[in-house]
C-alpha cells in the first residue's frame, strides 16, 4: 500500500538526486503476468510528482526486461544506438543515458530501477554501484511490504 508506494518514490528521488538523472522509474514484474508494472517518479527539477503507476511493457521487452533477465546492471551512454531501449509509456521528452539495475531479492529478480539523463554519458560506473545499493534497499522493503500484506491476508 502506501508505505511501499512512499518508500519506492523517496528511493527514487535520492537516486535521482545523487546521480544527477532527469528521470527516475522503477519497472516491476508482476506476479502471474507477463507485464511489467511501471511506477514513475520524476525529477528534481519538477519536485516530486505524485506516483504514476501504469502497466506497460512486456517483462521481457527493453531495458528493464533485459536487466531483470540478466540479474546485471546496464550502463548506457546513449540510448538511441541501444537496442535494448523502450521508450517509457508515459515519456514526453528525449533521454540519451540510461542507468539500469535489477531489484534483487537473493536471486530473484523482483524488477528493475532506470535512471535516465537528457544528454549522453550522463552516469558513471560510481552512480552504478550507488544505483545497485539502492536498488537492493528498494527490493528490501518491496518484501517487507510483500510479507506485510500476506500477515494482513492470513
Amino acid at each position: 500500500g502506501d508505505d511501499l508506494d512512499q518508500v519506492i518514490e523517496r528511493c527514487l528521488s535520492i537516486l535521482a538526486k545523487a546521480t544527477g538523472a532527469e528521470r527516475a522509474a522503477v519497472q516491476l514484474a508482476t506476479p502471474g503476468s507477463e507485464r511489467l508494472l511501471h511506477w514513475t517518479s520524476h525529477d528534481a527539477a519538477q519536485g516530486a510528482s505524485p506516483v504514476a503507476r501504469s502497466l506497460s511493457a512486456e517483462r521481457s521487452h527493453g531495458l528493464a526486461g533485459w536487466v531483470i533477465e540478466h540479474r546485471e546492471a546496464a550502463l548506457i551512454p546513449d540510448v538511441s544506438r541501444d537496442r535494448r531501449w523502450i521508450p517509457f509509456p508515459d515519456a514526453d521528452e528525449d533521454h540519451h543515458s540510461a542507468l539500469a539495475v535489477p531489484l534483487l531479492a537473493g536471486t530473484q529478480a523482483l524488477g528493475a530501477c532506470l535512471l535516465l539523463g537528457r544528454s549522453p554519458k550522463v552516469f558513471t560506473p560510481e552512480d552504478r554501484e550507488l544505483a545497485t545499493t539502492g536498488a537492493a534497499m528498494m527490493a528490501s522493503a518491496i518484501r517487507l511490504a510483500e510479507a506485510r500484506r500476506s500477515l494482513h491476508e492470513a
